[in-house]
């Protein structure tokens, strides 16, 4: 006989959440991306869903609201201010950010996801790997082998997914790892320079986040741990789970996404945590990879050797197709040619 009374206390036991998504014409993932959450084994009433849409025209509005979420507006059209919007009202003890692109590879996802938090001291956990699949197409099964959208990732010290090539989650040598089984801990050190951390399916804890975050009308992810660093609040999980993120549909879709991020960077670079800002170490190295292509090919020969797909061969092309975008929209914004609006990163 099920005794319901230590089943609800069960229930009761486990964190609120508030899942944040922002949108803006998701119409071709934010089905699958809401159909996965609405899957988790967590109970239904553990979990509260915020979509913030900042004006879709082609349908994302309509398909998001089969599902049970509360849908807001985000005047401020970029995914920052989606984010914002979204925390700001998230009623959950913790708060996941799951952009519209990504989907939750599994229905014990986010019953993974909060065991660090069962430790006081976590501020945020992570997923540590992007999922890999036979099925996406080749520039998804590029990002999830490589651990990195980002190509310049690696040459940048910023990189903060499992890359098969180096096997390892991150390149910086200072942080130190402890090892508790389903998860690592990790603490960020104020003057030293965070890995790539708090975007696709990061977790935290509601008023920390706030706090963090503070009067800015932007939530910017991968400041806010770093700030929470500063605060006191600095130890950190990696998940040992994935999270599918369908980045990309062609290399045009590849570029555009490039572009938006780099132009976002310059543009609310005054609003920004100082060690985001390239500095002219990271430059050379970023240039010399690129420029002899030899560490590019031996990218590609590592990663080939421990995950074999083909896949692998776009990572030479994918860093000079970033490293010509960084250098057009750099000089456009000197010459004042790169306006200041920006759109959600979907």
């Amino acid at each position: 006989m099920v005794d319901r009374n230590a089943q609800s206390s069960n229930v009761s036991s486990l964190p609120s959440i508030t899942i944040v998504i922002p949108t803006y014409n998701s119409a071709s993932t934010i089905h699958d991306c809401l159909s996965s959450i609405f899957d988790q084994s967590y109970p239904k009433e553990r979990i509260e869903v915020i979509v913030v849409d900042a004006g879709s025209r082609d349908g994302t509005v309509q398909i998001a609201s089969r599902f049970r979420v509360r849908l807001l507006r985000n005047p401020l059209i970029t995914g920052e201010a989606g984010k914002a919007v979204g925390l700001y009202e998230a009623k959950g003890e913790l708060v996941a950010f799951i952009d519209s692109d990504n989907i939750l590879p599994s229905r014990a996802w986010l019953r993974e996801m909060i065991k660090p938090f069962e430790r006081g001291e976590v501020a945020g956990a992570e997923p540590m790997f992007w999922t890999y699949r036979r099925e996406d197409n080749f520039l998804n099964r590029y990002a999830a082998l490589y651990g990195d959208p980002d190509p310049s990732g690696s040459y940048l010290s910023s990189r903060g997914h499992w890359s098969w090539s180096r096997m390892n989650w991150t390149d910086l040598k200072w942080i130190q790892q402890m090892n508790l089984g389903s998860y690592v801990l990790f603490r960020l050190r104020e003057g030293l320079r965070p890995p790539s951390y708090g975007a696709n399916g990061f977790i935290g804890r509601a008023d920390l986040l706030r706090r963090a975050k503070g009067d800015c009308p932007y939530y910017f992810d991968m400041d806010i741990p770093y700030i929470l660093a500063l605060m006191g609040f600095n130890t950190f999980a990696k998940v040992k789970v994935g999270i599918i993120h369908r980045f990309a549909a062609d290399v045009g879709h590849f570029n555009r996404k490039n572009y938006r991020r780099i132009r976002d960077h310059l543009v609310f670079r005054k609003l920004r945590v100082g060690f985001w800002t390239i500095n002219s170490v990271d430059v050379f190295r970023f240039a010399i990879s690129t420029l002899t292509v030899i560490p590019l090919l031996i990218e590609v020969v590592n990663g080939y050797r421990k995950k074999p797909d083909l896949a692998w061969l776009f990572h030479p092309i994918a860093t000079w197709l970033e490293f010509i975008m960084y250098f057009f929209v750099y000089l456009g914004f000197i010459l004042g040619a790169v306006g200041c609006e920006t759109k959600t990163r979907n």
